[in-house]
């Protein structure tokens, strides 16, 4: 039986200070990630909410902007319904 916690965990990209990947799983080794964690502007507001949404192939992922260690680590998890989608979109959970 699958964990509910894990089952809904779609990628992780952990990246270092200059964007470069260190390790991807999942969605998380889409390229256009790789593009996102080199924006500046799009990675200080994704740092600024810590959880955000984003959108790759007409599906919308929550992401999750965390520290690790010297390391940053986006956490990409499928999202359980609009409603919820709504307000992670309205809410600064910085």
């Amino acid at each position: 039986m699958p964990n509910p916690i894990t089952a809904t965990i779609a990628g992780v990209l952990l990246f270092d200070a200059a964007a470069r990947v260190i390790a991807s799983v999942g969605v998380g080794s889409d390229p256009r990630l790789n593009s996102l964690t080199a924006d500046q502007a799009w990675m200080a507001e994704a740092r600024e909410r810590r959880i955000t949404t984003l959108n790759l192939d007409r599906k919308i992922y929550m992401v999750l902007v965390t520290p690790a260690g010297s390391r940053e680590m986006l956490v990409l998890s499928e999202t359980p319904g609009d409603a919820l989608l709504s307000f992670i979109g309205s809410v600064d959970f910085s």
